[in-house]
């Protein structure tokens, strides 16, 4: 049976690391809008002072307001860094293993953004189903 406290603790000690990736992509990808013209500077610059404001524990805006914001020191981890930490850890190393796994799967499905803000806005009690079924079928 899945220990949901470890679980929380994992998350909370790697979300800021685990989401500065997908943040990353997605300022990347309106970044590119813009430059094929599909959406204004004006909007871009919109586009980076929410993210800015909305993950502010993650990004800021180094160069000032309506600037691509850049992910904080310390924050801009990639998954191998953390899955390496995960497996260095005695105590940690076969949920890392499963978690690896997880993650090969839905990093496939994560490329432009939809599934993580599908799964992140997902009421608690849906994430926890879908985590539980996914461990089950490991």
């Amino acid at each position: 049976m899945l220990h949901w406290g470890l679980v929380e603790t994992i998350h909370s000690s790697t979300y800021p690391g685990y989401i500065s990736g997908g943040l990353k992509q997605t300022l990347n990808y309106f970044e590119q809008k813009e430059s094929y013209g599909f959406i204004a500077t004006k909007e871009l610059n919109d586009i980076y002072n929410i993210f800015t404001a909305k993950y502010s524990d993650i990004l800021e805006q180094k160069d000032g307001i309506n600037s691509k914001p850049k992910i904080k020191n310390g924050l801009d981890t990639n998954a191998n860094s953390q899955f390496q930490s995960l497996a260095k850890d005695k105590d940690m190393k076969e949920i890392g293993h499963r978690l690896y796994d997880l993650y090969c799967i839905y990093s496939k499905y994560d490329h432009f953004g939809f599934l993580f803000f599908e799964v992140n806005n997902s009421e608690k009690e849906v994430k926890s189903d879908r985590f539980s079924l996914q461990l089950a079928c490991l």
